[in-house]
């Protein structure tokens, strides 16, 4: 089974070269917000093409980061989070999130689904089932939209902290 991803590395011999002179927490401030901002154009693309039975799926559908901080590596991860929904069964048998109100009153045969158990069924798919591969064709899709977004956006920290320390050391 394949997984779908979208590894970024710098190839800017001067970028590379500015981020390994930092200490790894300003490379973290500089590198972290701009892989948020980079990866937000996959989750919006995932959330279009996510299938819809109770809308449970694509609502749960997100950002996830982590710091390795020995390695200097920032990690982003897209996909479902950890967010469950009451789901009922409407008037016509329709699978259906359950209001608040609804749930609060009783109403309905209560069942809890979470997302994050079932997106890689949705994904990949069963022996009975085809995928609907709506993950992977969101990450070839914004492939090449991410690196852009997170070269520039480093390059626009990296100016922005080169401001700042010009300002701090009293030239500017």
């Amino acid at each position: 089974m394949a997984k779908a991803g979208i590894g970024i590395t710098i190839d800017d011999k001067r970028m590379k070269k500015a981020l390994k002179s930092l200490e790894g927490g300003m490379q973290r401030r500089i590198v972290r917000p701009a892989a948020k901002k980079a990866f937000k154009s996959v989750v919006k693309a995932m959330k279009q093409n996510a299938p819809r039975e109770t809308g449970t799926l694509k609502k749960s559908i997100g950002l996830r980061e982590k710091t390795y901080k020995r390695r200097g590596v920032v990690w982003v991860g897209v996909g479902a989070r950890k967010i469950y929904a009451n789901i009922t069964r409407g008037k016509r048998g329709r699978m259906r999130a359950t209001t608040k109100k609804e749930s609060a009153a009783g109403i309905g045969a209560k069942r809890w689904r979470g997302p994050t158990h079932y997106f890689h069924l949705v994904e990949y798919g069963t022996k009975r089932f085809k995928g609907k591969l709506f993950a992977t064709r969101a990450f070839k899709a914004q492939s090449s939209t991410v690196r852009r977004v997170f070269v520039s956006e480093v390059r626009a920290g990296l100016k922005k902290l080169a401001a700042e320390a010009w300002r701090i050391a009293g030239r500017g």
